[in-house]
């Protein structure tokens, strides 16, 4: 049996079984009931969004995390993967340097929830060749509603912005003047920084100097944004051991 809106008998047999429950928060009970089977939704969506035979990004982790790390779009790194699916920054060097920030850190890698800004390969083509590009603005929106949706399902306690794609969907700002403060996304606190996957591209453009200090500043708002959660929310097990202040 399929619902259709306002169908009373499929309602009312809901309804029943929640009271059955007797959940001291209904709301709450039915919404972390459907969280996983709104993922699968959403997912689906992403990939019927186009008949593209370039890979899509799909959502990866925990849909009940506190919290939320959104990247930017399918990679090229990603492309010579040969996958039609692949999870945010799956199999890239950005990941790497991602993931051993956050255990250095402690965070539980259970309590983190995946999701790009652009879900697809934007990419130009010359010469026959398929080469990357900056997702443009119809790109962005079009995925908006899917990584507003995704925001919505997991209702996170803070948000990661991982470069300027992501930030610019919320802040129209350069990163480099928008990182390590925080900003607003539909409620909920969110802590802009360096892909990094930037570090990566910049390797033989600039001093390795500047590069380290970089770095430096994309650790800092990392530690700053757990640091936050850890203040507010310190019954959570986002952090395997406490962070200190220095």
């Amino acid at each position: 049996m399929s619902y259709r809106p306002g169908d009373a008998h499929l309602e009312n047999k809901i309804l029943q079984l929640v009271k059955q429950a007797n959940p001291a928060n209904p709301l709450a009970y039915v919404r972390d009931i459907v969280k996983e089977y709104s993922r699968e939704k959403l997912d689906s969506y992403i990939l019927q969004s186009s008949e593209s035979q370039l890979p899509k990004s799909i959502t990866k982790g925990n849909v009940h995390a506190d919290v939320m790390i959104i990247g930017e779009a399918v990679s090229e790194d990603q492309l010579e993967l040969g996958k039609d699916v692949v999870y945010p920054m799956e199999g890239t060097e950005g990941l790497v340097l991602l993931e051993t920030v956050l255990n250095h850190f402690h965070v539980n890698p259970d309590e983190i929830f995946y999701m790009n800004a652009v879900n697809c390969f934007p990419f130009k083509e010359i010469d026959g060749e398929i080469l990357p590009r900056t997702p443009n603005k119809n790109e962005v929106l079009e995925h908006k509603t899917y990584l507003d949706y995704a925001i919505d399902i997991v209702r996170p306690s803070i948000i990661i912005l991982l470069g300027s794609v992501a930030l610019n969907v919320y802040k129209k700002e350069a990163i480099s003047k928008a990182r390590g403060e925080w900003i607003d996304v539909r409620g909920i606190p969110a802590m802009p920084t360096y892909h990094p996957e930037y570090f990566i591209q910049i390797a033989d453009k600039k001093h390795p100097d500047i590069i380290e200090e970089l770095k430096i500043d994309f650790c800092e708002d990392i530690r700053k944004a757990f640091l936050y959660l850890q203040d507010q929310y310190p019954d959570n097990n986002v952090l395997l051991s406490k962070l200190e202040e220095e």
